[in-house]
């Protein structure tokens, strides 16, 4: 569970807590995919959750607060998700194919993801900027570590001779 989705004081200590929690943003992301940010409401997040209004704010202050950990939370999924297919591949052309399809394999499951992360634009900006800056700033790091191992990043994406 990452720390990103519950405010300050409200992250849960407990395992009942972490899947209440779980349930929220899961619950929330069918509400925000499917209405949108403005027809969104509390209650149908808390109804598609399973949980009475009040457990809404034992975590969030805000339907606002929600989306925005929401937005981190789905980014931070993405980006696991994309990095896990793509973990001990032979060579960067490898890596990227297995995390391009990664990547489409986890929109697909997760339709809701591109409207959430264009309404954020509107209605988080610096939230919708930190997760676009979160994947360049991976893939800025791969790109020195394959630096670093001597091996350049033309070589790495070029098919070799023959091919």
């Amino acid at each position: 569970m990452s720390q990103a989705a519950a405010s300050g004081d409200k992250i849960p200590r407990t395992e009942r807590g972490r899947k209440t929690l779980r349930r929220l943003l899961e619950a929330a992301a069918l509400e925000f995919g499917e209405r949108g940010y403005h027809d969104a409401a509390i209650t149908g997040i808390t109804q598609r959750a399973g949980v009475a209004l009040g457990t809404f704010y034992t975590y969030f202050e805000s339907k606002e607060e929600l989306f925005r950990a929401l937005v981190r939370d789905m980014s931070q999924a993405t980006r696991q998700h994309v990095a896990e297919a793509a973990r001990g591949a032979p060579d960067r052309l490898t890596a990227e194919r297995l995390g391009l399809e990664a990547f489409i394999a986890f929109v697909r499951k997760h339709r809701e993801l591109y409207r959430i992360i264009e309404e954020a634009q509107f209605v988080a900006d610096d939230v919708y900027r930190e997760h676009y800056l979160t994947f360049a700033e991976g893939y800025r790091r791969n790109l020195a570590a394959a630096r670093a191992r001597g091996r350049s990043p033309r070589a790495m994406t070029s098919p070799a001779p023959g091919r």
